[in-house]
Parts: structure tokens; C-alpha cells; sequence
């Protein structure tokens, strides 16, 4: 009853989006399954569950799904891969190995997610940018064939993995390879993707809420005030909306950075200082280092000597 209540609800939803069976599930399944799943007919594992909800911007009832023993232990150690990711900790061999290791084979999301988060681990060893963009576009052509890192993509839908691995590679370019053309290009396509489709909670406070963020901090990055000041109140509004604390004591830095040039430069400094505050209590040390120079460098204030 559950499986044929899951299919119903995908296909309910689907349709009230006005999303094609085709554009929904392209690259993840054919049709003739997608139908089956819809109908009841046939049992979808979770991570095809996932990645049609995603792709139609709906969260998937995978608690209602049949799964293996190993495919728990997978699901249990996304969770662990992903807490690190968001946390900068990219020393997660140990828990790809055992990713990898678990009895049954990796379905082509697994092996997805699995290559991705392969290619940040070793991102972080060797430091190669190029390798990096190399593997995650091999990454993604597992569910997106013709895609390449130079061409936005054409179809209409994609999964939160696809989004959240374009965002990676954006981020390469514009940090490392300085090909800032290519990375905005990127960024503001999944940023305008985002906000034409039905967002999840989840997608708010994570893949869309970093979007704005890297386009807000690029936005100061090119001394781009006005640009900044727009995408840091979004941010902002969305993270008091969505309870999505970390991001918002960012965009307040971002909010009082733009300020200080734009308005009133005493006003500017004191919202970063009170982004200051809230990252001693998290706490988050690289970025407070990171405010004191910044507010030392650009506004010519020492934070030691008036705090």
C-alpha cells in the first residue's frame, strides 16, 4: 500500500508542476520505469526515490521505502559524509572505504554521490583544480550524459546531487582557475533554476541559500556594492525564514561589508562586528582571523585595539 501511495503522490505531484514523465526521470531511469514506479508496479530503491523527488523539488518519503541492510548503512553514511562536507572536514576516506565496501553494489546514484565526494577528498590532498572539474563532469555525465563544464545544460530538471556538484565546479573556477566568466555563468544558472522551480526546506537553507551566498561574497570580491547589498538581504530574509543560522551570520558580514561602502561606513562596521560576535559563539576561528584582516585592510580599523 505504501509503495503504490509513494508512486501516486510522485505522479500527483508531478503533474500539478506541469513536469513530463521524461524530464523528470531522464537520466535516472527510462519511462517505461518511471510509469511503473508511479503506478505501484514496480519497487524503487531509495536514491532513485530521492533523485525523482528532487527533481520534480519535492522531499521523498524514503522512510516508506524497502531497503536492504546495505543500503542503510549507505544512507547513514551520506548523512556522516555530508555533515563533514558542510563542515569543511574533507579527511572522509575512511567513510567513502566503507561507502564502498558495503555488501551490495552501488546503483549508478550511488556511484554518483560516491565519485563526487571522491573528488573532494582528493581535492583536498592534491589541490588540483583541473582533476577536480575532471572527475566531478565524470561524476555528473552518470546522469547527465552530454553534460560539460563549459556548456550550461539544457534539460528542464535536476537532482540536488546534480545541483550541488555544478556548484562545486562553479566554485573551482572562480577560486582557482580565475575563469570568473564560466563560474558566474554557472552560478547564476543554478541560482535563476532555483528560483523558477518548487524548492524543498531543505533546498532553501542548503543548495540555494549557498548559491546566494557565493554570489553575494563574489559580488564583494569584484567590488560589486550594490550587487552584494542585494544577494546579502536575500540571503538574509531566507535564513531568518528558514532558520538557517549559519549562512545568516555570513550574509550579515556581507550585509555590514557592503554597507561600510555604500552608506554609512561606522554603521557598516558594526554589523560585521556583530557577525564577529556570533561566529565566536559557533565557534568558527578562520572566519574571525578573517574579519579582523579584512576590517584592518579595507577600513583601516584594528580590531584588537577597539575591542
Amino acid at each position: 500500500m505504501e509503495l503504490c501511495t509513494i508512486g501516486a503522490i510522485l505522479k500527483q505531484l508531478r503533474k500539478e508542476k506541469k513536469i513530463s514523465l521524461a524530464d523528470m526521470c531522464k537520466g535516472l531511469c527510462n519511462v517505461a520505469m518511471a510509469s511503473r514506479i508511479e503506478n505501484g508496479e514496480r519497487i524503487p530503491n531509495r536514491k532513485l526515490i530521492e533523485a525523482l523527488f528532487g527533481r520534480i523539488g519535492e522531499n521523498a518519503p524514503v522512510e516508506k521505502v524497502p531497503t536492504l541492510k546495505s543500503d542503510s548503512e549507505r544512507r547513514n553514511l551520506e548523512y556522516e559524509i555530508d555533515s563533514c562536507i558542510g563542515n569543511d572536514n574533507y579527511q572522509i576516506k575512511e567513510l567513502l572505504d566503507k561507502y564502498a565496501n558495503c555488501k551490495e553494489k552501488m546503483n549508478k546514484l550511488e556511484k554518483q554521490f560516491y565519485n563526487f565526494a571522491s573528488a573532494l577528498y582528493q581535492h583536498s590532498i592534491e589541490k588540483n583544480p583541473e582533476k577536480f572539474i575532471q572527475k566531478s563532469t565524470e561524476a555528473l555525465r552518470i546522469t547527465i550524459p552530454n553534460f560539460s563544464p563549459e556548456t550550461l545544460p539544457t534539460q528542464k530538471t535536476f537532482t540536488n546531487t546534480e545541483l550541488w556538484i555544478m556548484n562545486a565546479i562553479s566554485l573551482k573556477y572562480y577560486h582557482e582557475l580565475n575563469q570568473k566568466g564560466l563560474a558566474f555563468k554557472f552560478m547564476y544558472f543554478i541560482k535563476e533554476y532555483l528560483e523558477n522551480n518548487f524548492l524543498t526546506n531543505e533546498q532553501k537553507i542548503g543548495i540555494y541559500s549557498t548559491v546566494l551566498f557565493n554570489l553575494a561574497n563574489w559580488a564583494r570580491m569584484e567590488c560589486n556594492y550594490k550587487e552584494e547589498k542585494e544577494l546579502s538581504e536575500q540571503g538574509l530574509k531566507l535564513s531568518v525564514k528558514e532558520n538557517g543560522f549559519s549562512l545568516f551570520v555570513y550574509f550579515l558580514m556581507l550585509k555590514g561589508h557592503c554597507k561600510a561602502y555604500l552608506e554609512n561606513c561606522n554603521d557598516g562596521i558594526q554589523i560585521i562586528l556583530e557577525s564577529c560576535k556570533l561566529f565566536e559563539c559557533m565557534p568558527r576561528q578562520e572566519e574571525i582571523d578573517y574579519i579582523k584582516d579584512m576590517l584592518k585592510e579595507e577600513f583601516h580599523y584594528d580590531y584588537l585595539e577597539n575591542n
